[in-house]
């Protein structure tokens, strides 16, 4: 259970070791030098946010900023969660270690959780929603894509629960119609991915979008592919957009725009690499295939790929996305945050509560997302988490300059229209301009009928 400290040293969350419970009004601990008792908010504390580090004196107890050398017992007085069983769906990548960190808290307070691996999450539930089937208590949900079981009335919100630490952005990306819907679980990002027989480290160190064509170019005669990845996906151009010039995915009032300077500039851009066979567009699984074969020198992919090309022994590298010189920004990379979500038909609120309140406490916090490569929806984590040293600085930045996923419909419209549309540009057949100006129609369109007018 324990994990490391940013000091180093090694720690264990509190709230992975007590007792589940409704809540908590009281706490008396003894610790080298005395005793001391605390209530209210504090008590409450101590199920969430406070942690044991191990020192030269023993355990020390830790709650927000007051400490407690030598602690030998903590005694809490609360009342214990009645409740023994939960059902839980999860999916993407890091299953087996999530359902490992799920399956530690269900044994340390003898519960019985059913876990099941469900893909494409959202539409299932959607499904036996409208089936009037038995839905579980806990699910995961995805910034960008959740808006639609919040209108369907599948989950129920969050306000009012205490998620001490997470990151506001993420917080943030679940907030839909003024009200919470989902702990940010952890967030992936997206890096670019080299190979080291062609590219070496050096080459891509404070790399920009003028150093980037330049390899291409050098890269053009040694028989690979200098550039390669899923170009005529949204996921991949709106970071292009945003580092032309564009300030947010979406409009202060609502909508999108994607005809403006920034868009018709980054897909101009996107095009002329094409032209001069610096970048061959490919779909993910292809641009993955070519890049362990050897057959593509840089990709542009996310971060979730880390673990998989690690175990294939591909020697790799990753970076941060380039900055564009033109505009002084960078090419921002999406930031695709998971959350947890609760089921508004669970007959289980509190222990679903209090599972979430776990696996986004510091202790699933800090030894989670660094085992799958994925970042903490938990900031102070980031610090204290173990990263490979090769990967590290490239999520670390990726992170400050990425994007999040914006929740509510118009990102999803968005990237379902662009994905039909980009071939016309990228395979030449409709220039950039007017590619994006039939997008922005039909996006409005449709974002019109989704709103109900």
């Amino acid at each position: 259970l324990s994990y490391r400290t940013p000091a180093g040293s090694p720690a264990v969350a509190v709230g992975d070791i007590l007792p589940v419970a409704i809540d908590a009004y009281e706490a008396r601990i003894e610790y080298r030098g005395g005793s001391a008792a605390v209530e209210g908010a504090e008590a409450v504390s101590l199920l969430f946010t406070a942690d044991l580090v191990l020192s030269a004196d023993g355990w020390d107890l830790r709650i927000g900023k007051d400490t407690y050398p030598g602690t030998v017992t903590i005694d809490i007085r609360g009342e214990a969660v009645p409740d023994r069983e939960l059902e839980i769906w999860i999916d993407w990548e890091g299953t087996r270690e999530l359902a490992a960190e799920i399956r530690r808290f269900s044994n340390l307070h003898g519960l019985r959780v059913t876990l099941t691996e469900t893909p494409k999450i959202s539409a299932k539930l959607l499904s036996v929603a409208r089936g009037r089937g038995r839905l579980p208590d806990v699910v995961m949900i995805q910034s960008g894509f959740f808006h639609s079981l919040v209108e369907s009335r599948v989950l129920q919100n969050l306000d009012g629960m205490d998620l001490p630490g997470l990151s506001d952005s993420g917080v943030d990306a679940f907030r839909y119609g003024g009200r919470l819907w989902g702990a940010p679980l952890y967030y992936d990002t997206q890096l670019l991915f080299y190979d080291r027989k062609t590219v070496s480290d050096a080459d891509v160190r404070g790399l920009t979008l003028g150093s980037l064509e330049s390899l291409a170019e050098r890269l053009a005669g040694t028989g690979t592919i200098p550039l390669c990845w899923q170009a005529y996906s949204t996921m991949w151009f709106i970071p292009f957009q945003l580092g032309f010039g564009k300030e947010s995915i979406v409009n202060a009032g609502g909508g999108v725009t994607i005809d403006d300077p920034s868009g018709i500039h980054a897909l101009e851009y996107i095009t002329a690499l094409i032209n001069k066979r610096y970048l061959e567009p490919v779909d993910r699984d292809a641009m993955h295939n070519l890049f362990l074969a050897g057959k593509a020198s840089v990709i542009l992919s996310g971060s979730y790929m880390i673990p998989a090309f690690v175990e294939s022994g591909k020697d790799f590298g990753a970076a941060a996305y380039p900055l564009n010189e033109s505009t002084g920004r960078y090419v921002s990379p999406l930031l695709d945050f998971k959350a947890l979500a609760i089921t508004r038909t669970t007959r289980r609120p509190v222990l679903a509560r209090r599972l979430v309140s776990y696996l986004t406490g510091a202790g699933v916090q800090n030894r989670f997302p660094a085992s799958v490569a994925k970042l903490p929806a938990m900031e102070s984590a980031l610090d204290s988490s173990s990263y490979p040293e090769l990967f590290r600085d490239a999520l670390v930045t990726s992170a400050k300059i990425g994007t999040v996923i914006p929740p509510g419909p118009e990102f999803q419209v968005y990237k379902n229209v662009m994905w039909k549309l980009m071939n016309l540009a990228l395979s030449g057949k409709m220039s950039p301009a007017d590619t994006l100006r039939m997008g922005q129609g039909i996006i409005e369109e449709r974002l019109e009928i989704s709103n109900g007018y």
